[in-house]
Parts: C-alpha cells; structure tokens; sequence
C-alpha cells in the first residue's frame, strides 16, 4: 500500500492528469473506474482549463463508474452528468469509450444491464470484471463507491448490486468487493479536513478496518494507494504519507 500526500487539492488532481495522459500515451486501451463526489470535478475543471485537454489522447481511455445514483443524467446527483459537462463534452473522446451506468433506467435493469457492459469490454479474472484502474473516494463514515459500513457482502458473487444509501434510502447501482480486488490498480482519493477523522481508521490494518470498506478493499494482485492532501491527512502518523 502507497500513501502519497500532496500540499493541496490542486496538486492531488495535478497528478491525476499527469497519470491520465501517461497511460493514453501508451497506446492502449485502459479502463478507469470514476468516483463521484469532489475530487474528480476538481480534476474535470483543472484538465479542461489546462494543457492536458489537448495533450491526452482520449482515443485510448475508457470511462466506467464505481457507482451511480438512481437518477437522470441531467440530474446534478447523476455522477456521469458531471463528468459529460465538466469534462467528456469538451473533448474528442469516442461514445463508445463512455460506459455509463442508466440511472433514469429501473435499478434492477440498470444494474444487470451494467454487469453484463462490464462483461463485455474487460478480462474476466477469477470470475470477475478487471478494471485496469479503479478511482474511489472515502465516505465521512467510511463507505466507498455505494459499498456502506454494515452492509457490504465481501464475497458477493455479482459484478454489480443495486444499493441503499443508509440514511436517504436512495437507490444507486455499484461495483461489487471482489471487483475493487480484481482491479490491477486502486486509488483512493480524500482532500480536504472533513476526510481527517475517518482516515485513521480506515488505514489501520486491514483486520482492524473489517468494518470500514474503504479500509478493507484492496487489490489483491496489484496495487493499491492513497492520494491524500495535508489537510486529509493530518490525523495519520507523519512517517505514514510519502512526499509527492
């Protein structure tokens, strides 16, 4: 496990599209699982306002989401709408390299419907889609993606589930556990001093974190890292973050 720190929010998502534009550059097709929530419209509007919107070729990256709310794409929850007006319409990047989970859809048709896109386009590994790389937030109570403390099946035998939010009962369809662990690479994002009270605990050894399932869920045979920025990272020993 890596634990990279960066000054602030602007380098954390700076880095991102440093990696971004170094795997397009390999000329290959690479998968990439989006997060929802702050960090990746940071990311949006610092690629559309820079360099690297020219400079990725958007030809060789494909798009995917570790989750999504049960709404319509013009909907500010739904986590593609974001991403199509902050970042994908200001680019060349193929339709065919955007794979959106349907959220207008009913949930259960969605999520089967995402399951077998999933099947389709990646590597079938042990059973399960592998992405090549899997972005992930930290929930405030330590969910990630729509897999939430208390009530996430580990061992689940689906690539993808129709999930509760706890408190608002809002239906959204995700990724499963064993997915994030198939994945050759995953990252997880937390900017900001609300992420500074869970950090700790989802970092702790994996056993200790059993109920946290940002803590828990790793890559099994690749790597796993954390991109944090100082003010996230505050509550974590100083010898635990490496300087970025």
């Amino acid at each position: 496990m890596q634990v990279r720190c960066f000054n602030d929010a602007a380098a954390t998502v700076e880095k991102l599209a440093q990696d971004w534009l170094e795997l397009a550059d390999r000329r290959q097709q690479v998968h990439i699982s989006l997060s929802g929530g702050s960090t990746p419209k940071q990311l949006f509007e610092f690629i559309v306002g820079s360099s690297y919107l020219k400079a990725i070729d958007w030809q060789h990256l494909h798009f995917w989401w570790g989750d999504e709310r049960c709404v319509a794409p013009e909907c500010s929850d739904s986590n593609y709408g974001v991403a199509e007006r902050l970042l994908f319409r200001h680019t060349d990047i193929p339709d065919e390299n955007i794979h959106r989970i349907h959220g207008e859809w009913e949930p259960e048709k969605a999520r089967k419907q995402f399951a077998r896109d999933m099947s389709k386009a990646l590597a079938i590994v042990n059973g399960f889609p592998q992405f090549d790389w899997i972005l992930l937030g930290i929930g405030e109570d330590g969910h990630t993606a729509s897999l939430f403390p208390g009530q996430t099946n580990y061992f689940e035998e689906e690539s993808a589930v129709v999930a509760l939010h706890p408190q608002s009962q809002q239906a959204r369809v995700s990724i499963t556990a064993p997915v994030i662990e198939t994945a050759r690479r995953v990252t997880y994002l937390a900017l900001g001093e609300s992420k500074k009270e869970i950090l700790p605990k989802v970092m702790r050894s994996k056993s200790q974190a059993l109920d946290f399932p940002a803590g828990r869920l790793h890559s099994i045979e690749g790597m796993t890292e954390y991109y944090l920025d100082k003010a996230a990272a505050q509550g974590l020993p100083p010898n635990l973050c490496q300087p970025a």
